[in-house]
């Protein structure tokens, strides 16, 4: 009478060991889906989770952070596999991940750099970044005004401790060339470019006079751009955090204002992002900080450059 129960139960067994396992969920936020720079990390992480065998949900709280919060919560109570989560602010960053991780999720951080070591996290090195920005933008300059120490105008975000460094190093990247230069006003673009080309109107009609402007992002350089069209001030030279298509375009134009561009590559941040959960995922808990260095993006190299950062609108490499 055994034996059928014995054959029962190892077919029970072979069915149990070839059905097909479920698949890990994990989330990605993002700080705002609208942004170009964005939406290629989207596209590298939707890429990955292919490659990977993982089911990828994204989460956007559009820049507000009592969303994000709601989104925290949330995800608490849907318990995913991981969660690979872009902060707004480096203080509130660390409340929220240690909900997250008093909830048992996995999670690393990316993109901005909580003020505590609470999460792995990999983000770009602002001030290398700014840095560069600000000692190409000199260079350019001094081609046609090599006697002259030039004026800026910033149109920044405020509350970013990133967005401070990339600022910070733009200035120090300047007066590397030019000890002399002179900040004339920094303005809150707040990283959107319909607020930031307002920001950059009422700074060019306060200084006409500015030399180098320095957009934080690639919304805020374009804004800048459109800024220094509508004004007609020919001789300002623009700089921008950026790599993105439509910075490209400009970067490509012999007439434009837009001069430098310096980029912090989303799929590489995506790919490291990656690689960091899947450690914690395997069980390595322990903390570490990863820096990835911009780099600056010149018209010979720009279409490359977009080719393998940035997807097409396909969702395949360009």
């Amino acid at each position: 009478m055994r034996k059928p129960l014995l054959i029962i139960s190892s077919l029970l067994m072979l069915f149990s060991c070839h059905r097909p396992a479920k698949q890990p969920h994990i989330v990605l936020t993002v700080m705002t889906s609208a942004h170009p720079y964005f939406q290629a990390v989207i596209a590298e992480w939707q890429r990955l989770s292919q490659v990977h065998g993982f089911t990828l949900s994204l989460m956007d709280p559009n820049f507000d952070n009592a969303r994000l919060m709601k989104i925290v919560e949330d995800l608490i109570i849907r318990r995913p596999d991981g969660i690979a989560f872009a902060p707004l602010d480096s203080r509130m960053a660390v409340r929220m991940l240690q909900k997250i991780k008093e909830a048992g999720i996995p999670v690393i951080a990316y993109n901005i750099n909580p003020s505590e070591p609470v999460a792995p996290t990999v983000v770009g090195e602002d001030l290398q970044g700014g840095r560069l920005a600000g000692e190409t933008a000199a260079e350019e300059w001094r081609k046609t005004h090599s006697g002259t120490s030039p004026r800026i105008g910033i149109v920044g975000q405020v509350g970013i401790a990133e967005v401070d460094k990339r600022e910070q190093g733009f200035l120090e990247g300047v007066r590397k060339i030019f000890p002399q230069a002179v900040l004339l006003q920094e303005v809150n673009g707040y990283g959107v470019r319909d607020k930031a080309l307002r920001a950059a109107e009422d700074m060019l009609q306060a200084h006409p006079d500015l030399d180098i402007a320095f957009g934080i992002n690639d919304d805020t350089a374009l804004a800048i751009v459109d800024a220094v069209r509508e004004s007609g001030l020919k001789r300002i030279l623009v700089a921008g955090i950026g790599g993105s298509e439509p910075i490209i375009k400009e970067l490509l134009k012999p007439e434009s204002p837009f001069k430098v561009a310096v980029a912090n590559p989303p799929r590489d941040i995506a790919d490291a992002g990656w690689t960091l959960l899947e450690r914690v995922l395997q069980g390595d808990p322990s903390y570490r900080l990863q820096y990835l260095p911009f780099v600056k993006i010149v018209p010979e190299q720009a279409l490359e450059w977009l080719k393998a950062q940035y997807p097409s609108k396909d969702g395949e490499q360009r």
